[in-house]
């Protein structure tokens, strides 16, 4: 007799589960670190219910085979929650990303999942509408962070981050916004090619370990090659590691050479790769995540570094000097003249 395989389990938002009936079992954490059955699929979700959830803060999960019927359902209940004037921006930016999470959760499992792709593309629908349609839910998106995987939260981190900057880069066009989130959101898929013993270090990584790694953009750009997408979300997957000074990988192309998608993924992949915690360091401060970009500006698309700089910088009293900065002669920006970066760029954000 072959034992039954045992069920593994997704996080999801509570702000996406509404009143109603819910077709898929939703479970509850409990004490002990247990998952308790909360309500079965097709019975409705109560008034009683969201006051439960409220008052016990509880995270709620669904089996990571009923992903499927979350996200349709998900899907569709985003839509009306994005055209609610009675939810917050705070309220709309955590639910939109939440979808994200368990989408990517789904895609990192199974990248070549066809059953995911649809909702993908969905998922950067309901990005792009909330970023025009409610410009004070930036502020938010910006901030949130959901996830401890750092895979996971980079993508969607990303996908945000391209459309927050393209919005003003390409001046609200819909269709680019909606190709750049979607390459963020898909960019790294190829790392889940890449054994997680190897990027998992707590320490740089060897030059071997580096040229396992350094193959995750090619790898990324067979698996989305295989989807049929576009190719400016198959070019932000191959290249979103060259640099504009021709010292990135895995081509070494520069300037022009590099798709204008790719240049600008490649100042957000760097942006949130130092701003999050990795297992060889901490995570940087947002200014000191800039500075060390700005020293490394070579590498990278200026008129995309600036855009970056004022989205980090919003509503501080800092901006209007760091943009002073920035129109000085190359090197201004420097703490001192005699101060110098402690790793390389590639080191820092080796994938």
């Amino acid at each position: 007799m072959v034992a039954a395989k045992p069920r593994t389990f997704t996080s999801i938002s509570p702000d996406s589960i509404v009143l109603g009936s819910i077709p898929f079992n939703l479970y509850a954490s409990a004490a002990g670190g247990r998952l308790v059955l909360f309500c079965r699929a097709g019975l409705e979700i109560t008034e009683r219910h969201k006051e439960m959830l409220a008052r016990m803060a509880r995270q709620l999960y669904i089996s990571s085979a009923e992903i499927e019927p979350y996200l349709g359902y998900a899907s569709e209940q985003t839509v009306k929650q994005l055209a609610s004037s009675s939810l917050s921006p705070a309220k709309k930016a955590n639910i939109v990303t939440g979808v994200g999470s368990v989408i990517m959760q789904a895609l990192l499992k199974d990248p070549r999942s066809g059953e995911i792709d649809s909702h993908s593309e969905r998922y950067v629908d309901l990005m792009v509408e909330l970023v025009l349609n409610s410009p004070s839910a930036r502020d938010h998106l910006f901030v949130l962070s959901f996830t401890k995987n750092y895979l996971l939260a980079h993508s969607v981190n990303v996908c945000t981050f391209c459309i927050l900057i393209a919005q003003n880069l390409y001046h609200g066009n819909k269709e680019v916004l909606w190709e750049l989130g979607l390459g963020g959101l898909l960019h790294d898929i190829g790392m889940t090619q890449i054994d997680p013993e190897v990027y998992g270090k707590s320490r740089l990584l060897n030059d071997d370990e580096k040229e396992v790694v350094r193959k995750h953009p090619r790898h990324s750009y067979e698996l989305l090659a295989e989807k049929g997408l576009s190719d400016g979300v198959l070019e932000m997957a191959r290249s979103h590691h060259e640099r504009a000074d021709g010292s990135g990988y895995p081509y070494g192309i520069k300037g022009n050479e590099i798709h204008p998608f790719a240049r600008i993924i490649a100042v957000i992949d760097v942006y949130d790769s130092l701003t999050s915690d990795r297992p060889h360091r901490q995570r940087f401060k947002p200014m000191q995540a800039l500075k060390e970009m700005w020293d490394f500006r070579k590498c990278f698309e200026p008129i995309v570094l600036k855009e970056l700089s004022r989205l980090v910088l919003r509503g501080s009293k800092l901006l209007e000097r760091f943009e002073k900065n920035m129109r000085l002669p190359p090197g201004a920006l420097r703490a001192s003249s005699s101060w110098q970066p402690k790793w390389s760029l590639d080191d820092l954000c080796p994938f």
